[in-house]
Formats: structure tokens, C-alpha cells, sequence
């Protein structure tokens, strides 16, 4: 997935929404250097004060970035976080696998 929105960002704005906490963030992100690449893109539940699904989130993370709900696409491996982002007004998919979000991103691009 990394990869895919490596190649994505050339041409659009990629976020992470994470709900993590000041503890488990920094083993995170030394963990896993290639996430460096949305080092200005955070959104990290622990500094915004709340966490997915609550409503308060999404503006919170909306506002930070200057980014409006309806042209973004919003992936998410939990059901209630995805209608939560979808009720914000946001595309969301459901992600499964990699290939089927690779499908699903695809088709809401072109």
C-alpha cells in the first residue's frame, strides 16, 4: 500500500487518519521508515483529542489540512470508521486487500 501511495501522491494530497496514542506512535515510526514519506500528512488521534469513528475527528482533520469532505476518499480496514467518514460526507472504501482497494481507489480517480 505503500507503494501505491507513493505513486498516487505525485498527483494527489495523502493522509493518514491513525487512531494511536504518544506511546505506540514513535516505535511506529521508527519501525517503519517508508511512512516518512506523510510526514507533513499526519493526523494522529492522541493530538487531535479524539479518535474514529467520532464525528469530531474527521473536521478536526478536515480543518487541519484545509480539505473538503466531498473530494476525499477516505480507506479504512473498519466498517464503523468508514460509514463514520461517509455520514462526514466523504468517498469511503472499505479496505480488504490490497488489490480490491487498488480496484475501488482506481475507479473513483478516473
Amino acid at each position: 500500500m505503500i507503494d501505491f501511495a507513493k505513486k498516487l501522491s505525485s498527483k494527489y494530497k495523502i493522509f493518514i487518519l491513525s487512531n494511536t496514542d504518544e506511546i505506540h506512535f514513535p516505535y511506529i515510526w521508527k519501525t517503519f521508515p517508508s511512512l516518512h514519506i506523510f510526514a507533513q500528512n499526519l493526523m494522529l488521534s492522541y493530538q487531535l483529542g479524539c479518535m474514529k469513528p467520532n464525528l469530531e475527528i474527521y473536521s478536526k482533520a478536515l480543518s487541519m489540512h484545509k480539505l473538503k469532505a466531498e473530494e476525499c476518499i477516505f480507506i479504512d480496514d473498519k466498517l464503523e470508521n468508514m460509514r463514520a467518514a461517509e455520514k462526514f460526507g466523504m468517498t469511503s472504501i472499505l479496505h480488504i486487500n490490497n488489490k480490491k482497494t487498488f480496484i475501488d481507489v482506481s475507479k473513483h480517480l478516473t
